[in-house]
């Protein structure tokens, strides 16, 4: 799949309250919406350009609703990356991501996921924090997802979340594109060593068959 010409599905994920909705608002709309409904499940679309090239968005935003997990599951597989999203100023959102990921893992058969472990509302002061630095540091070790904080209030690093996801992904193709390559290419290779083997036993069996005619003629 080309990330560069097609849709780019990234699917928003995290507990309920977290400020998911709140996130991919502000960034679609440049928007704070303080008080929010909680999501059943939205979809929005976003072109951007990354590095001169285009890119279009289908953002989902995900229910952090236990009810709506069924839902939630089927949008998961389908999806190219993830946002996951959790708050200093909720500690339970912590084990939350982690079951989320462990959801992505499974919906895609795949242990290692393109993302982010975004940690909203770094505008709070760090005395009223409920999660510290370290902690956020050491679930992103644990998770294998590289850490950004941002704030869907003040907007700080917003837009570089997904500008970021669009990046990891185009890497991502064009690494898996240069082993798909790499693997013909060794393909073949083998292929035309084996040829060459078989020619050269074919070679030598035409060369035994012709010295035994020989001599049989001349025995005869």
């Amino acid at each position: 799949m080309s990330y560069n010409n097609t849709i780019t599905k990234i699917a928003v994920v995290g507990g309920g309250g977290v400020g998911k909705s709140c996130v991919t608002l502000k960034f679609l709309q440049n928007k704070f919406v303080e008080q929010y409904d909680p999501t059943i499940q939205e979809m929005y679309r976003k072109a951007i350009f990354v590095d001169e090239e285009a890119a279009i968005l289908d953002i989902l935003d995900t229910a952090g609703q236990e009810e709506y997990k069924s839902l939630t599951d089927r949008y998961l597989r389908n999806s190219h990356a993830f946002i996951c999203v959790i708050s200093y100023d909720q500690r339970g959102s912590i084990g939350q991501i982690r079951e989320y990921v462990k959801r992505i893992q499974r919906a895609k058969d795949e242990d290692e996921i393109v993302g982010l472990l975004v940690c909203n509302k770094c505008d709070i002061a760090k005395e009223e924090r409920a999660i510290t630095e370290e902690e956020v540091k050491k679930l992103s070790l644990e998770l294998n997802l590289n850490m950004v904080e941002c704030s869907a209030k003040t907007g700080e690093n917003i837009n570089d979340l997904f500008v970021t996801l669009v990046r990891n992904l185009r890497k991502k193709e064009n690494e898996e594109y240069e082993q798909t390559f790499l693997n013909k290419k060794n393909n073949k290779k083998k292929k035309k060593k084996n040829k060459q083997k078989t020619n050269r036993r074919s070679y030598k069996s035409r060369k035994k068959r012709s010295k035994k005619n020989h001599l049989g003629c001349t025995i005869c």
